[in-house]
């Protein structure tokens, strides 16, 4: 599909409901990347007004503004960007950013995992939810929050996928939270796979 994707609720004939990121990602992400965008823009002024030394430090400073500029222009592009669906015709995962799409089949021996990762700084937080799509042999599909709104969001677009292949859940916990478009409670699923 090469017309542009909006966010849809509801699936339509061939396709699932397109799922984005949280709303209020695109204002984030575009606001730090403006910052940091101006900050590395700014930097000829320091130079054409005599003050920088250069040196190791300012140059490490310099070559770190550069490369977080580029990590949160990437990121809001993401925000903005960022779509995933799955195709019920061809039963196919589609992730699509800035124009780039990939696709991963979901029939056998395509593999589906639920996981989660606690916050790692912040106990107040809430953790990452992920589904690892895998095709051995081939790529891996990663969808998770905040890059999608609701992990139960990608349970359900899933969820019709289990007819073609019963095998897709990789383990109990993911088949329980694919039948019952429910997150397992977090003392039942401590964490990422090893």
């Amino acid at each position: 599909m090469s017309e542009p994707l909006e966010p849809t609720a509801a699936p339509v004939p061939g396709r699932s409901a397109v799922l984005a990121p949280l709303p209020v990602m695109k204002p984030i992400f575009g606001v730090v990347a403006g910052l940091f965008t101006l900050a590395l823009l700014y930097q000829p002024v320091y130079w054409l007004r005599g003050e920088v030394e250069w040196g190791w430090a300012y140059a490490a400073q310099l070559a770190a503004l550069v490369l977080i500029a580029a990590a949160t222009i990437v990121g809001a592009a993401a925000a903005w960007t960022n779509r995933t669906w799955v195709d019920t015709t061809d039963n196919t995962l589609h992730q699509r950013f800035v124009g780039r799409e990939q696709v991963i089949s979901l029939d056998e021996p395509t593999t589906a995992e639920l996981t989660y990762k606690p916050p790692s700084f912040n106990a107040s937080l809430s953790g990452t939810w992920k589904v690892l799509v895998r095709r051995q042999g081939e790529l891996t599909m990663s969808v998770s929050t905040p890059w999608v709104a609701d992990i139960t969001d990608v349970l359900r677009i899933l969820q019709p996928s289990l007819a073609r292949n019963p095998g897709l859940p990789k383990d109990d916990r993911t088949r329980e939270a694919l039948a019952s478009l429910t997150t397992p409670s977090l003392r039942d699923h401590p964490g990422e796979p090893s």
